[in-house]
């Protein structure tokens, strides 16, 4: 701006914070349709939990990386210092993978140890011991119909603790994958998700569609209700 006016600065300025104003009203609205996309595709997957009656082993967090699907069951889903699946692991991804294969998303799966420093013969530290757990469940979504160039497999060992390692279910509880449904948002855009998501930013039980039609529904009856109380009639 060297060169410029005083009024010619000013103008400038004002033209950039109207840009940013434009940008940042742009970013907030990809953010909340994504948002919505991403529960929608909660409730379908609640749908599939639901229908197996396996809805109350999961638990899900839309953050700013997207839909993380969290397998919480207290039936153990890897054995300790191993990685392959155990039943109940198994029967979740079978709920789950339907549904995961029709989408257009990447999707990552994170493998968690839990805070045991327990010695083992296959694996030298909880790094590769994580890994090869959600290699596991990369292998076997792959082998559930999705396709294998849109998967990833990450260990994070001891580092991602779902719950207070102090707590006495964080021995099972920790020991856990992490199947995260990849948001397609810009970087700028993606750190607006959890607040967009709104309540959906914390880990919760997965809402079906008919849950989520009878909220809809009493939301806009209280909405209704509160409408009429407030109307004044004259005479």
């Amino acid at each position: 701006t060297d060169g410029l006016t005083k009024e010619q600065k000013e103008a400038v300025q004002r033209a950039l914070l109207a840009a940013s104003r434009k940008e940042a009203s742009a970013n907030a609205k990809a953010a909340t349709k994504e948002a919505e996309n991403l529960k929608e595709i909660e409730r379908k997957i609640a749908d599939a939990l639901e229908a197996a009656k396996l809805l109350n082993q999961v638990r899900f967090t839309i953050n700013e990386r997207g839909l993380v699907i969290t397998v919480v069951t207290n039936e153990v889903v890897f054995a300790g210092n191993r990685a392959g699946l155990r039943p109940g692991g198994r029967k979740i991804l079978d709920a789950i993978a339907p549904t995961l294969a029709k989408l257009p998303n990447n999707i990552e799966v994170d493998g968690n140890t839990n805070q045991l420093k327990a010695s083992t013969t296959y694996y030298p530290s909880g790094w590769e011991l994580s890994a090869a757990r959600a290699s596991t469940t990369v292998r076997y979504l792959i082998g559930h119909g999705l396709p294998k160039n849109r998967m990833s497999a990450v260990g994070f060992s001891d580092t991602k603790p779902l719950i207070d390692p102090k707590d006495p279910r964080a021995v099972t509880m920790n020991r856990r994958v992490d199947v995260v449904v990849l948001t397609t948002l810009k970087a700028e855009q993606a750190v607006l998700l959890p607040a967009a998501a709104g309540s959906d930013a914390k880990l919760h039980i997965g809402t079906t569609t008919k849950q989520a039609a009878a909220e809809a529904k009493a939301e806009a009856g209280a909405t209704e209700s509160t409408s009429e109380s407030t109307t004044t009639t004259h005479d």
